[in-house]
């Protein structure tokens, strides 16, 4: 059976299709104050591998903010089902929140917040994540409308730094690690599941 991710061709392949169907859901894990790990799913809204980017949203009250805050190195784990692949991004968390209103990042914030649907934009309407539910007090937002992005909305740019990827098969694994020397230049080699 021939490897699937021995080259950077095939594994950004992988990905560019994987966010041809959107959505593409990943797992983000990062470490809380008391060292503990915390994972959990979220939408990949953009991923750039030429421009070694990945891009999700968040609310910038969610626990996941000062955790990144403080330890800005968190993996995410892409998972291929119908190829049974599993690919791990490290990446360098910045946080762009709602509060930064300097010209670029607010064109940057609106024009992402645009992209995203009516039903996403309504999460942000709601109350603190973790918190108890209770429903929007405001109306959603509809593409093209006006209305800015609500403060509390923010883009989690990472600076992808590694690809750590696992090819699952019944008679054995294949797994290559890719990390970066200087510049976009990358290196390989195949490590033991």
């Amino acid at each position: 059976m021939p490897c699937k991710i021995d080259t950077l061709g095939k594994i950004t392949r992988l990905l560019t299709g994987l966010m041809a169907e959107p959505p593409c859901v990943a797992a983000l894990a990062t470490v809380d104050a008391a060292g503990g790990s915390r994972v959990r799913m979220v939408v990949v809204r953009a991923l750039a591998l030429p421009q070694l980017e990945i891009t999700i949203s968040s609310d910038s009250r969610s626990d996941k903010i000062p955790q990144l805050i403080r330890s800005p190195f968190a993996e995410v784990c892409i998972w291929a089902e119908d190829q049974r692949i599993a690919v791990r991004l490290l990446a360098q968390w910045t946080i762009i929140s709602g509060s930064q209103r300097a010209p670029q990042v607010a064109r940057d914030l609106q024009a992402f917040w645009e992209a995203h649907s009516p039903r996403s934009r309504s999460i942000f309407a709601g109350a603190q994540p973790g918190g108890g539910y209770r429903p929007p007090r405001r109306r959603t937002p509809v593409r093209g409308s006006i209305e800015s992005y609500p403060m509390n909305f923010a883009m989690l740019c990472g600076r992808i730094l590694e690809i750590d990827a696992v090819e699952l098969h019944r008679d054995g694994q294949l797994r290559w690690h890719y990390f970066r020397r200087v510049g976009n230049a990358w290196d390989k080699r195949r490590i033991n599941p």
